[in-house]
């Protein structure tokens, strides 16, 4: 008897040992503060330093070596991890399983994405793919990279907030939480996530999901923003013709003053749109944008040309009316004298997030770090859609406030201290969701 309550308290002194060392260490890494000098360089800095450093810009992205860093990390937390392409000759997506106790019990995915939009050396301070450490214009560490924000250091984010947690689930968790780290993202994904989410393999890789995790946008208020939505594309040309002739003539009927005419009224559309924003505090995934990305007009410079196209790229808020959005448009095209087509469109699919069973978990991480949390609709395009379109609920969320938004950008960075939360974030949400019935 004796035997066994003295083993009983050496299990809890080791246990509390445990937690002491779990809590310090979360403290320590989370106590790093905004500084000119060098930051100290550890785990979660090296990984995603590491991570940027890796190509993965298109035309030719190195995926295999992602693939095998990914790897290595999997082995070194704890985690399964295999490759899975969705037909040969395409490029992989790597999977990391955590596996829970209770495969019934519905599971979590963790999504980001492995390619990042190209970025030309030339037109950076600092090398874009060496991930230097350097200091803003506020006098805040960063990091600068291609991929910083969008959206290598949310990967990075989930895998050090598991290893933060994972000897607190000795058995595993109560839930299989599951990573995915895709391609192909910034093209549509039709070689990523949405190919494999239209593939029968889907469902035996990832059954039975109860909420998927992506990527969201970094805010520069004081929300975390949490989409639950995302704009559609309405991408579309525009076709005039009109009379040709010598350029020296006052030739009538012109091609080019019907494309004019069609693009001042998505002028005007654009500006109300712009002016309701403003004037009504709302988010940018809550009003529609225009703009006219490409014109394609004349041969010759001497040459009046009888045929001009345009190109406009409109995103539209699932909270419009978009059926009246499309007559506006036939309209315009009709009082211009121009053909409409539409080159991309896109379905309307949200998420219902305050129903879902794991809002609750959110809401309390977010509360617990006073991180004021707002859903929002997102305004451009992530791998969420082709999870939502599914019936999948998908949420995308980076939680960082209060930063310069330069995804895509020149000198894209991310200031350390954001990152740290960041991962501070996760590491508090997913015991929640792991221990969570």
């Amino acid at each position: 008897m004796q035997a066994s309550i003295f083993r009983g308290y050496l299990l809890l002194l080791v246990w509390l040992v445990y937690v002491g060392v779990f809590s310090s260490r979360i403290q320590s890494v989370f106590s790093l503060e905004d500084v000119s000098s060098e930051p100290k360089i550890d785990v979660p800095l090296k990984k995603l330093r590491k991570y940027i450093q890796i190509n993965t810009s298109n035309p030719s992205p190195k995926y295999e070596e992602a693939m095998d860093f990914l790897a290595a990390y999997a082995s070194e937390i704890g985690l399964d991890f295999k490759v899975v392409r969705c037909a040969e000759g395409d490029p992989p997506t790597g999977i990391m399983t955590w596996k829970g106790q209770d495969p019934k019990v519905p599971s979590i995915l963790l999504n980001s994405h492995t390619d990042v939009v190209p970025a030309n050396a030339a037109d950076w301070e600092f090398d874009p793919f060496n991930a230097t450490l350097s200091v803003d214009k506020e006098g805040k560490s960063i990091l600068v990279g291609r991929g910083s924000q969008d959206c290598k250091s949310l990967g990075i984010m989930y895998l050090e907030a598991i290893r933060n947690i994972i000897g607190l689930f000795p058995e595993g968790p109560q839930r299989t939480i599951q990573l995915s780290f895709v391609p192909d993202e910034e093209t549509g994904g039709d070689r990523g996530l949405r190919c494999l989410a239209e593939s029968p393999e889907f469902s035996k890789i990832f059954p039975n999901i109860g909420l998927v995790f992506d990527e969201g946008f970094l805010n520069d208020g004081n929300d975390i923003l949490a989409f639950y939505s995302e704009r559609v594309q309405r991408g579309f040309k525009i076709t005039a013709k009109g009379n040709s002739g010598h350029a020296s003539q006052f030739i009538t009927d012109l091609a080019t003053d019907k494309i004019m005419a069609f693009a001042a009224k998505a002028r005007l559309f654009r500006f109300q749109e712009n002016r309701r924003m403003e004037n009504h505090g709302l988010q940018l995934g809550d009003v529609s944008t225009i703009n006219l990305d490409i014109i394609k007009v004349g041969s010759a410079l001497n040459v009046v040309p009888g045929v001009a196209e345009a190109w406009f790229d409109l995103r539209v808020t699932p909270l419009a009316d978009i059926p009246s959005i499309e007559k506006m448009l036939f309209r315009w095209a009709s009082e211009s004298d121009v053909k409409l087509e539409f080159k991309k469109k896109d379905e309307p699919h949200s998420t219902n997030a305050t129903s879902n069973a794991f809002w609750s978990s959110i809401q309390e991480t977010a509360n617990e770090l006073n991180l004021p949390l707002k859903l929002a609709v997102f305004p451009a395009a992530t791998d969420s859609r082709h999870l939502r379109k599914l019936g999948i609920p998908a949420i995308g969320l980076t939680p960082i406030n209060q930063h310069p938004i330069q995804a895509h950008a020149i000198d894209e960075s991310i200031r350390l201290k954001a990152f740290y939360k960041g991962i501070k974030f996760y590491t508090k949400l997913l015991p929640r969701l792991a221990s969570f019935k």
